[in-house]
């Protein structure tokens, strides 16, 4: 008797509404995802899907031979958000040196970062700059002293839906 094969999937993770991703198995030669309809590719190892509420995908892997694993499910949870930190660090230590921001779901976005004093010291509108480069505590390359900063965010979801908030973070040298 061939042994089962042992497959490994993906944790269950939070996605934005219609924000694509990828499903992920491993250990097995074929494998059967199911529910098929909200796949790409039901029979691949990294299937990808658009869902618009919360979704327990399972997953079967087959041997070589045909012999079936026990199903191993994944929960994927829709839940647009977004969260500013009210402190950040540009220190130089590599950690918490740029504010970031972090969220699921955002499609469009534009960050305004303003001084003390209501000057707009950092402005992009790509959300890659927003959630993963994020501003570095400078303005025109030099350092912004320590203080509260206000920023204002708007954009839309993934969803279509638009949002706009404003807030304050902490500069610390």
């Amino acid at each position: 008797m061939q042994p089962l094969p042992v497959v490994e999937i993906r944790p269950d993770t939070i996605v934005g509404a219609h924000e694509e991703f990828t499903l992920w198995a491993h250990g097995a030669s074929r494998y059967e995802w199911s529910p098929a309809a909200l796949l790409d590719d039901w029979a691949s190892q990294t299937p990808r899907a658009q869902i618009t509420e919360n979704t327990t995908f399972s997953v079967i892997g087959y041997s070589e031979l045909g012999c079936a694993a026990p199903p191993k499910e994944v929960t994927i949870e829709v839940n647009n958000e977004l969260f500013v930190p009210t402190l950040f660090t540009p220190n130089g230590d590599n950690r918490n040196d740029r504010l970031l921001i972090y969220g699921t779901g955002i499609r469009e976005a534009q960050l305004r970062i303003y001084s003390p004093w209501g000057k707009v010291v950092y402005s992009t509108d790509r959300v890659t700059d927003i959630l993963i480069q994020g501003w570095d505590g400078t303005h025109l390359g030099k350092d912004q002293p320590e203080g509260s900063y206000i920023w204002e965010l708007e954009g839309k979801y993934s969803d279509g839906r638009y949002w706009k908030k404003t807030g304050t973070t902490y500069l610390m040298r």
